[in-house]
């Protein structure tokens, strides 16, 4: 009988553990950006941030143009992105051992056909052991921590972009800095 009972109970819960979704995790579609043409400002073509986030919009199907005063085009302006350091734990001695990088972004969204005007911030943080002794490869994690954090915040500017709600399609003909420099 206990035996019985027990098969019961792994058998349920094996079950469970089958349909819980586990699955599913990154087999979702994101959402189509519906903005097909797009300023980015201030456009600076040998930042990693820029590229990073110039070379996504251009996946999503987005094609970012030059800014001319005469066209009415969308225009995403960044307005700030900083990393800060913040110390968490000081050893004995007085030397920072642990602390967290924090890259704070800041950009508007500007839809002028349509008088829309999106305002947004965003956050991305990541803590680190420091080790006095290897100062060359704190640099260095560093380095690519802020590259990972900026990627990250990339990712989820484009999600955002994909919720935004358009009433009319924005047109803007320009000169396409999506080719090959």
């Amino acid at each position: 009988m206990r035996i019985i009972i027990r098969l019961i109970i792994s058998l349920v819960l094996a079950l469970s553990l089958t349909g819980c979704g586990f699955h599913l995790r990154g087999t979702q579609k994101s959402n189509p950006i519906r903005i097909r043409t797009l300023v980015l400002q201030p456009y600076d073509p040998y930042n990693f941030f820029y590229q990073t986030l110039r070379e996504n919009l251009k996946r999503s199907g987005v094609d970012v143009i030059l800014a001319q005063a005469h066209l009415s085009c969308p225009t995403l302006t960044v307005k700030k992105s900083e990393v800060t350091q913040h110390t968490l734990v000081y050893s004995l001695q007085g030397q920072t051992r642990r602390e967290r990088l924090q890259l704070n972004l800041s950009y508007d969204l500007t839809l002028p056909k349509t008088h829309q005007h999106f305002n947004q911030k965003m956050t991305s943080n990541r803590d680190r052991q420091l080790n006095p002794n290897q100062d060359l490869a704190d640099q260095y994690e560093k380095t690519l921590l802020e590259k990972e954090m900026q990627q990250e915040l990339v990712a989820e500017l484009i999600q955002q972009l994909s919720f935004i709600p358009l009433t009319e399609s924005p047109l803007c003909f320009s000169i396409s800095t999506n080719s090959k420099p």
